[in-house]
């Protein structure tokens, strides 16, 4: 079968064994090839064969006057002009999306945009914006990425609309309107009560991971509300949603997630760094004292280098979060990581005079302890010219 591309539907063209090697007509698509070149077939779309013209017509006609006659019957049969409208427009977005999967992405760009105008015929509306990528997105997932609640419920109605489907990237419209803030879309597509509220896109990450990120609050809060998402829910890297609430130090998000009681504290992403780690490497004071505060959270855990929560405060001058951590008074203050590198050591070297007075006090430090390489407190001190922590380590018998 040859079927042709026609702005919002596919016509057939020739059904007939079909000889080999012979060439078809510019932009004419052999239907045995469209088959073999994808896996799944997901996209409506309209096939029209007008039994009362031949190909020969066809070629004779350069606008293709059969076709034409075509588009008007499609025309007639519309429901309304402006459901008319709005068929047309997922008709042609979904030919869009056929053509991109074919890898024609000129071809396919076009019809993205006589789709959207054809949505803004049928809303009397101008969007001039448009996402920065429209292949492989279906005209469900444009229009909740987009906010346009509108075309949503319109499209949701239909029977022939997945509210699922996943476009390119593995993205559902409900990640798109989440990714983009809209609350009353996540809203709208919660209510079909069809939609996969831990689908995940090829990056490994849920709407509730996007709307973390985004740090979009109250859709945070509708999902979780739902009671059905997985809180632990890991991208490929194997971060959770209170990770990255934690590395960007979004205290109401964690607060929000630590609520739901079902979080796992202790969760390593894939460098074995934990929520306490990241909070303390990053100088997330609130936070850090938000983990603590559970009673949950392992002080002591390392990374893959060894580090504790305590070295990496330590080590990055973050005096509120090593007070913190001491006041826990379950952290080991002498720990080494696997340089034999302890919080005292990691202060000196650095400089951070407050921190180093802080451990000092604990009365719990060996000032004399020694690294992989012989290097003592002191002689770190020494060597990077940190005079005043010179003789803090004197006076505390060094």
């Amino acid at each position: 079968m040859i079927i042709r591309p026609c702005k919002d539907y596919f016509s057939v063209i020739r059904i007939a064994v079909f000889p080999e090697g012979k060439l078809t007509e510019s932009g004419d698509i052999e239907w045995s090839k469209l088959l073999l070149s994808i896996t799944a077939f997901p996209h409506h779309f309209l096939l029209i064969w007008n039994w009362e013209n031949s190909l020969e017509k066809l070629q004779d006609l350069g606008e293709y006057e059969a076709l034409v006659q075509a588009d008007k019957w499609v025309s007639e049969h519309s429901k309304t002009e402006l459901e008319g409208y709005l068929d047309k427009a997922t008709r042609t977005w979904n030919i869009g999306m056929i053509l991109d999967d074919l890898g024609e992405y000129k071809e396919a760009d076009d019809r993205f945009r006589e789709a959207i105008e054809g949505y803004e015929i049928v809303f009397e509306k101008e969007h001039p914006h448009m996402l920065k990528s429209q292949y492989g997105q279906t005209p469900l997932s444009w229009a909740a990425g987009n906010g346009y609640d509108t075309i949503v419920n319109q499209l949701l109605v239909k029977d022939s609309i997945d509210p699922d489907l996943k476009g390119r990237g593995g993205r559902t419209p409900l990640w798109w309107a989440v990714y983009n803030g809209h609350e009353a879309i996540v809203q709208l597509l919660l209510a079909t009560g069809n939609v996969d509220i831990d689908a995940k896109d090829e990056g490994g990450q849920t709407p509730l991971w996007c709307a973390v990120e985004k740090r979009h609050k109250a859709i945070v809060q509708l999902l979780l509300t739902t009671g059905k998402v997985d809180d632990n829910v890991r991208d490929k890297s194997g971060r959770t949603p209170l990770w990255w609430a934690v590395y960007r130090g979004h205290e109401d998000i964690v607060q929000l997630l630590l609520m739901t009681n079902k979080v796992d504290m202790n969760a390593k992403d894939e460098h074995g760094w934990t929520l306490l780690g990241w909070a303390a490497s990053c100088g997330h004071g609130a936070v850090a004292q938000l983990l603590l505060a559970t009673g949950k959270v392992d002080v002591d855990a390392k990374d893959e280098r060894g580090w504790t929560p305590l070295i990496k405060a330590a080590s990055n001058g973050y005096t509120d979060i090593v007070q913190l951590l001491l006041e826990t008074s379950k952290v080991d203050v002498d720990v080494k990581d696997k340089d034999g590198w302890t919080p005292l050591l990691r202060a000196v070297d650095n400089g951070h005079k407050a921190i180093v007075q802080l451990l000092l006090a604990t009365g719990k430090v060996n000032v004399n302890i020694k690294d992989e390489n012989g290097w003592t407190p002191l002689s770190s001190a020494v060597y990077r010219g940190h005079e005043d922590i010179v003789q803090l380590l004197l006076a505390a018998g060094s």
